[in-house]
């Protein structure tokens, strides 16, 4: 497998230092030696029939793999087998950054390697990754648009092989999920299979009611998260050990800090990480990285924004006679205009995305007009400090789900009706099922 992260990027679109990489399926390479060279293949994980059947025939005959490279061996190794250079693979957009970046072209004579560690399983490289353009672009986040510069992390690691259990998918549940069309299935017309991405959790002890897993899912929190911060992210990472101990595991989940003198990347696919970066974007997400074959969640990485607390604080300043009038039922009249940005907001159309940021903006805005009421400055900031806290944490929460294969949970938004939220006392727990 390959997977590609970003670990230092422009704080510009999805060109994010922490950011996963990827457009569609993980990448499962192969190489395969064809005469004096040895080919890069990127195998096509979509189509699939028992081997030896059949339709196994008809699919190879479909369906093909994607050559990337062919590269000359070099020689032999000191085990026989042979020897390629890969600095051509790496030295290149691999990664189609320039996709993302109109007028940008990789500059190998500017690019080098930043790092390269080898371990058992696995290999980390990094590229430090020079993209150029003709200069003409002003990029407010870039010195100078001639030479962007981009680090680039490449985890390359073995397929695990384990007994791990692919679980069919179920309508009535929300998960993520990893579907391959399988020719020799007879189930339904489409003959898509559906497995859900979840983790490889087994009991140590499979005959207690309720028992540690063999192998726990860690999060590291890394080491560029405020101390400040630190409790509520360590509290919203272990709420999810209730739902686990309800299911029979526990402790599923153990957290530890990064420490300062660590060496390992939280690119690396043996880490995962709850990551805090400064890119002006204001957003949290908790994508996950899976065996296509499988579904089985293999690593996951939580990037949370620094500017995601600005942005609820500025929600609240930013309150207008306009929005409070909308609140309390006033007199606003929207114009045409307003309505229309209204119903179809560009930054709510971006299909996919999670949008988490802007209903808590707005909740906060709220709450903070509340703790404002508070004529004591001390009180009202000792509550906003803690209502930041509560917020971060479900934040948290919210990202550790997805990390965990779980989508969003829309019916939970319907578990009281509007009647009952405005019921004090039916509403005292929270108006809603699911973070």
């Amino acid at each position: 497998m390959v997977l590609i992260s970003i670990s230092r990027g422009i704080a510009q679109g999805q060109i994010l230092g922490g950011m996963s990489w990827g457009f569609g399926d993980d990448w499962i390479w192969q190489f395969r030696k064809v005469d004096e060279n040895v080919h890069i293949v990127r195998r096509n994980v979509r189509f699939k029939a028992n081997q030896g059947s059949p339709e196994a025939r008809a699919v190879s005959k479909a369906y093909s793999d994607s050559v990337l490279f062919s590269l000359p061996i070099a020689g032999k190794g000191p085990k026989g087998g042979d020897l390629i250079d890969l600095s051509r693979v790496f030295m290149s957009d691999l990664p189609q950054i320039s996709m993302t970046l109109p007028g940008f072209g990789f500059a190998g004579d500017r690019s080098t390697f930043a790092a390269v560690k080898g371990f058992e399983n696995n290999v980390e490289i990094e590229v430090a990754a020079t993209y150029s353009s003709s200069g003409t672009q002003d990029i407010d986040t870039v010195a100078d648009s001639r030479g962007v510069s981009i680090n680039v992390h490449y985890s390359i690691s073995k397929i695990p092989q384990t007994n791990y259990q692919p679980r069919l998918a179920d309508d009535r549940v929300g998960f993520f999920l990893t579907a391959v069309k399988d020719f020799s299935s007879k189930g339904d017309r489409e003959q898509f299979i559906r497995y859900i991405n979840r983790w490889d959790l087994q009991k140590s002890d499979p005959t207690a009611k309720v028992s540690p897993p063999v192998k726990p899912i860690k999060f590291w929190i890394e080491k560029t998260v405020p101390f400040k911060y630190e409790k509520a992210i360590y509290d919203g990472i272990y709420e999810w050990n209730k739902a686990f101990e309800s299911a029979g595991f526990a402790n599923a989940i153990v957290v530890e800090r990064q420490p300062d003198n660590a060496t390992w990347d939280p690119e690396d696919i043996n880490y995962n990480t709850f990551r805090w970066i400064t890119s002006n974007a204001g957003f949290a997400m908790g994508p996950s990285r899976v065996n296509p074959y499988t579904g089985q969640i293999l690593d996951a990485d939580i990037i949370f924004d620094a500017d995601f607390l600005t942005s609820w604080k500025e929600e609240f300043e930013n309150m207008t006679p306009k929005t409070v009038a909308m609140l309390t039922n006033g007199t606003f009249e929207e114009t045409a205009d307003e309505k229309a940005a209204r119903i179809f907001s560009p930054k709510m159309a971006r299909s996919g995305e999670c949008q988490l940021n802007h209903g808590m903006s707005a909740q906060f805005a709220f709450g903070s007009a509340a703790i404002m009421a508070n004529a004591d400055p001390k009180i009202q900031a000792e509550q906003l400090d803690k209502f930041i806290m509560q917020g971060l944490k479900e934040v948290t929460m919210h990202e550790v789900g997805h990390t965990l294969g779980l989508r969003h949970n829309f019916k939970a938004s319907k578990w009281l009706s509007i009647k009952d939220m405005n019921d004090p006392e039916k509403a005292k727990n929270g108006i809603v099922a699911s973070v």
